[in-house]
């Protein structure tokens, strides 16, 4: 049982008594409850002897709750000062989301039962404070409000009816001031233990780290950031390395490419003076051909008009245009022409040796 309801249970059967005494506020005057209000005083009478009784039973009770609740806080609560709602919302705030609503409504009736002890009065100062009914020597509750109404020699006299009701709540609420230290425990015994989410030792926080793990996560924390620095620095040498090798493969790249033009061009140099060759060659056929046709003509083989020299020429200058005439129709720098070519310069060639023979005869 909650530490509310053991309290409830003790208060709700003078609540009936008070209703059944005709003692009831009247509401006709007053506001509606408010959803705080009626959760408080439904709370307040959720004891087992309240749910198995009859449904006005129950409603009268929830009624005199509600009273009791506006006479000593007013509509809504409105007479706690700031202090005292800090305070309750403080005790209580976190019992809604580790008990829920019920927990948290048990504890707030408990916080204003605490509040209506420590004040010392109920209903406008009709019931003696709990501290007062002590000091008569453990006298009833009932023998002390007798007293303490009797003490004032000026103080008008009550009417009966309401003495007994005043007497009956007196007696009530020391009921309930005597079991709040014990609710008040219960509650306490009931908050989650706190403990390190890591390794289970006590702690001061919910859900926080004991001093041994939160060094031991700042230390795994630094060396992750070390690691994580590390990791950069491995990367971006990385990639400079990778830079370097992707720079040096353009560079190798361009000497192949500056290489491959240079065969090209060398190519193209050679095969452009092959064809000047052959063409310079074709040319001389036609005029050796020309040459031939006209000597066939006059049907005459001429040393002279072979070796390109005069009548009247020497012998060491007979011998200068032989040799001229030889290195010129060479069968070797024709060798990698066309048969026609080379078979042109043979000829040339046997005409040369011919016409020395017969001038140097």
């Amino acid at each position: 049982m909650t530490p509310s309801l053991l309290v409830w249970s003790l208060a709700a059967p003078f609540a009936v008594m008070m209703s059944g005494a005709g003692q009831q506020v009247d509401a006709t005057d007053s506001p509606p409850p408010t959803p705080l209000e009626r959760a408080l005083a439904e709370r307040g009478c959720s004891t087992p002897s309240m749910l198995a009784a009859e449904p006005d039973v129950r409603q009268r009770c929830a009624d005199t709750q509600l009273a009791l609740l506006r006479d000593d806080f007013g509509v809504n609560l409105k007479r706690l000062s700031n202090a005292e709602r800090r305070r309750v919302d403080a005790a209580c705030r976190r019992l809604e989301t580790t008990h829920g609503r019920d927990g948290y409504l048990d504890c707030v009736n408990v916080q204003l039962v605490a509040l209506r002890v420590q004040r010392g009065s109920v209903n406008g100062g009709r019931v003696p404070a709990p501290d007062a009914a002590v000091d008569h020597g453990g006298s009833t509750p009932t023998a002390a409000a007798a007293a303490n109404a009797s003490t004032p020699a000026s103080s008008p006299a009550q009417p009966s009816s309401a003495g007994r009701t005043a007497t009956i709540v007196g007696g009530a609420l020391l009921a309930i001031a005597a079991v709040a230290a014990g609710s008040v425990a219960v509650i306490k015994q009931r908050r989650p233990r706190l403990v390190c989410r890591e390794c289970g030792d006590p702690t001061t926080q919910l859900g926080d780290l004991c001093p041994a793990c939160r060094h031991a996560a700042a230390d795994a924390l630094r060396r992750a950031g070390a690691d994580r620095k590390e990791q950069i620095r491995a990367d971006e040498a990385e990639r400079r390395r990778k830079l370097q090798v992707e720079e040096e493969e353009r560079r190798q790249q361009a000497l192949r490419d500056e290489e491959a033009r240079a065969l090209e061009e060398a190519q193209c140099r050679e095969e452009n003076a092959r064809r000047a060759r052959e063409e310079e060659a074709r040319r001389e056929l036609r005029r050796e051909a020309a040459a031939l046709q006209q000597r066939s003509a006059e049907d005459v083989f001429d040393p002279y008009a072979v070796l390109g020299v005069r009548r009247d020429i020497t012998s060491e200058d007979l011998r200068t245009a032989y040799e001229e005439a030889r290195s010129k129709y060479d069968r070797d720098s024709v060798a990698h022409l066309s048969d026609e070519v080379q078979q042109h310069y043979r000829e040339k060639a046997l005409a040369v040796d011919r016409a020395y023979q017969m001038l140097a005869g």
